[in-house]
Parts: C-alpha cells; sequence; structure tokens
C-alpha cells in the first residue's frame, strides 16, 4: 500500500459529515493521462480506472474488489495524514525506496540491457577467461598425500639424505598397501585414511587440485593422467620435492567453444558486474548535478549521532 502521497495546497476536502474530514488536510487533484478516467473520489482524491486495472491484475480480483480496496486504502491514508504519520522518517523512507524504484524502472533498466553490452567488451573477456570457461584442455581433479624429500643444501650443492629418503618412500609404499585394503569411494575418505596414517613421527601432507597436463610435473602428471576411473589411485610417483600417492577425483574433458557461440553465455555471467559499474557512472553524472554538502562531525557513532551521545554522557554523569 503507498503511504506516500505529496501535499499541495488549495481545499480539497469535501465533507459529507461534520467533523469526518478536517479541513486543515490539503490535497491535490490528479489529473487522469489521455485515456484513463475516474471512476472514485475519496475526500476530492480521485482514484483512476487505471489504478483499479493494476490492482485487480495484481491481487487477482474483480474490479469492483479492486475499487473496494482502494477506497480503504486511500480513507486509511488520508487517516494516517490527519495524524501526521506520512511525516514518519519510516514512512518517507519507503516513500523515497518506492520513487527510486520507479526512477530506475523507467530510466535506467530500460537505458543499460544485456543487449548494450558490446562485443568489443564481451571478446575482451572471452579472451581473458578463454581456457578458464571455453577452450581449455582436458583436466584431471585429484587428490594427492605426499611426504617431502630430504634434500639439503652441502658445500653449495644440494644432496639428500638417502637412507631418510629411502624410509620416505616405504611409507608411501605402506600407505598405497592400506588404501588397496580400504579402497576409498571418495576423495574425503582418502583424506581421511592420509590423516590417521600412523608411521611414527611422519605424517602424511595431503593436496587438492584441478590441473591440465602440462600444468604438473611430467613424472606426475603421466601417472595421474593414466588414470582411467575415479576412485582410482596411483603407484607412489617419485618427483624431486616429493614422494606422492595420486587419487583421481574427476576427468575433466577438453572443452572448446567459439566466441559466436559463447557470446550469450559470456553476457548472462558478466551482465551483473558490468551493470553495477554502469549504474555507479550513472549516478556519479547525476550528482555532478547537485550541489551535495557532508558534515563528517554529525556522523552517527554506534548509532547514535555524536550531538546525541554528548546529551547522553552528560545525562548519566549527573
Amino acid at each position: 500500500m503507498a503511504l506516500m502521497l505529496i501535499l499541495a495546497a488549495g481545499p480539497g476536502c469535501k465533507e459529507k459529515r461534520q467533523g469526518h474530514c478536517p479541513k486543515y488536510i490539503q490535497v491535490r487533484a490528479v489529473e487522469p493521462t489521455p485515456g484513463d478516467v475516474v471512476v472514485a473520489e475519496v475526500n476530492g482524491r480521485p482514484i483512476l480506472a487505471s489504478a483499479v486495472r493494476r490492482r485487480a491484475l495484481h491481487s487477482k480480483v474483480t474490479v469492483r474488489e479492486g475499487l473496494a480496496e482502494l477506497i480503504n486504502e486511500e480513507l486509511l491514508v488520508q487517516e494516517a495524514e490527519r495524524r501526521g504519520l506520512h511525516r514518519d522518517p519510516g514512512v518517507v523512507e519507503a516513500g523515497k525506496a518506492a520513487a527510486i524504484y520507479q526512477l530506475l524502472a523507467h530510466t535506467f533498466e530500460k537505458d543499460f540491457t544485456p543487449k548494450d553490452v558490446e562485443d568489443a567488451e564481451l571478446r575482451r573477456i572471452y579472451k581473458r577467461m578463454s581456457r578458464r570457461w571455453f577452450n581449455r584442455p582436458e583436466l584431471r581433479n585429484f587428490a594427492h598425500a605426499y611426504l617431502t624429500r630430504p634434500w639439503f643444501k652441502r658445500n653449495r650443492r644440494w644432496t639428500i639424505d638417502i637412507e631418510k629418503d629411502r624410509e620416505l618412500k616405504q611409507i608411501l609404499r605402506n600407505f598405497r598397501r592400506l588404501l588397496l585394503q580400504k579402497r576409498p569411494k571418495t576423495w574425503e575418505a582418502f583424506r581421511a585414511l592420509a590423516s590417521n596414517f600412523d608411521q611414527g613421527d611422519q605424517e602424511l601432507s595431503f593436496g587438492k587440485g584441478l590441473k591440465s597436463h602440462k600444468d604438473l610435473r611430467p613424472a606426475f602428471a603421466d601417472v595421474l593422467f593414466a588414470l582411467v576411473r575415479p576412485g582410482d589411485f596411483s603407484e607412489v610417483i617419485e618427483t624431486r620435492p616429493w614422494y606422492h600417492v595420486a587419487y583421481l577425483i574427476e576427468i575433466k574433458p577438453r572443452k572448446s567453444i567459439p566466441f559466436a557461440q559463447a557470446r550469450s553465455d559470456i553476457r548472462d555471467k558478466v551482465f551483473p558486474g558490468l551493470r553495477k559499474k554502469a549504474f555507479t557512472k550513472w549516478v556519479d553524472k547525476i550528482k555532478q548535478q547537485c550541489s551535495i554538502r557532508v558534515k563528517p562531525e554529525n556522523l552517527p557513532v554506534g548509532g547514535v549521532a555524536v550531538g546525541e551521545r554528548s546529551k547522553g554522557a552528560s545525562a548519566g554523569d549527573r
């Protein structure tokens, strides 16, 4: 129900009963647009046929029932005005929100639609996001348990503790034997086995990834991409920094979508962000035509205006 009506100068209250409509309430007559007609008046305020039609459609009632609703609402609005409630901050803010909604519906939202996003912008996004969304190689979604190999620097050269390195590799072999027994069906189960695997003071590290073959170290990639079914796990894989056991979660096939086919998807994905930027520019343009003065010293502190907070503190001191 719209409770924000603008009161204009001039009498408009035609009393049927003494005291029913106080004389200090002033209203303005709303002139019907061409093709519209007045179907009722409440203390001089017209209710238009277009409003009745909208109400009947919105409330799914007959036009007579819609008219009755509008008459009752108008009576309540005028009573709220008589009591001065139309000046309540909550009512004023609700009216502002309704005004903004109508403004955007008739201006910005009509002027900036998905069709207004230029092809040059869509092509730029297509190129930037091509590998992620449209032209990506075959990917592997995987988990792995691993141990860091014991490399150390001696006389400016990197060397490895051979005995410790053998121990670490054996730990991964033992873990793989556990996997053969348990046959984890999900990567969460694989992670739980890795987390609870007890081999003295050595704890297995865990990681996940979604990578193409060329994104990985060749030794690891060759073994991972040889796995064919989700739930498969590898032998112990040796790379220079680590020993791993890989677990296949999902195979994502290669994707290749040309720009002409991707255009509409790109527009749908990026339009909300582009509209937000365009809206900011639109509001900034309106700001340039207005006079705005800010008083930072009166900003609220903790939900209370600075002046009010000072008064409260003084009262408490007394």
